[in-house]
């Protein structure tokens, strides 16, 4: 889910019936609103990976404290919720080619009017329904974090505790260890000689 300040700022510029692509949405958002004061995120977690070992720790977000922590995050969980509410829209048009603009080499499909129109094709965002046809959208409430507790552990994996980070592992301390067998053995030859 997203946050409702992320959702805010994408209405805001969708307002007055303006198109966007996700890339102009980004650039925009981060320049026309800046980041709100919210309390530095808790240190990311560490979680147990195979073998006992922990997993490395994922990188940062471009922009931790704004809204629209980077572009992926805006385009995998603002933009869904919202159209997932029925308020924007993802739509297809074709335009002229301009330096700004280029096509991408990767993509070699294009649609039938971009080939003969010789544009490109692009996607764009646009509110719809009640929010589109009022001059200001209705926004949500946006909370005031005062503390980091205001983000939810997460649930789905277990975390790793203060006495695992020190090594101790999760063997039976009266069984056999993993290298009591060499150990052994080491013994028994010394005791021959």
């Amino acid at each position: 889910m997203s946050s409702p300040h992320a959702r805010n700022i994408v209405r805001k510029l969708l307002a007055n019936k303006n198109a966007l692509r996700v890339q102009e949405l980004y650039i925009r958002g981060l320049s026309e609103y800046p980041a709100t004061p919210f309390p530095p995120p808790p240190p990311p977690k560490e979680y147990i990976g195979r073998r006992g070992v922990p997993k490395p720790v994922p990188p940062q977000p471009p922009n931790p404290t704004h809204p629209f922590r980077s572009r992926s995050y805006l385009k995998d969980k603002v933009l869904p919720d919202l159209i997932s509410t029925g308020e924007v829209e993802k739509f297809h048009s074709v335009v002229e080619a301009t330096p700004g603009l280029t096509p991408s080499k990767k993509r070699i499909t294009r649609s039938k009017a971009a080939q003969e129109s010789g544009g490109l094709d692009i996607w764009k965002w646009r509110l719809t329904g009640p929010q589109a046809e009022s001059s200001e959208p209705k926004l949500e409430d946006e909370p005031i974090p005062d503390s980091h507790d205001w983000y939810s552990p997460n649930q789905l994996f277990d975390t790793l505790e203060p006495k695992k980070k020190r090594g101790e592992t999760r063997t039976d301390p009266y069984g056999a260890g993993r290298w009591d067998h060499l150990i052994l053995g080491s013994r028994i030859r010394g005791l021959e000689s």
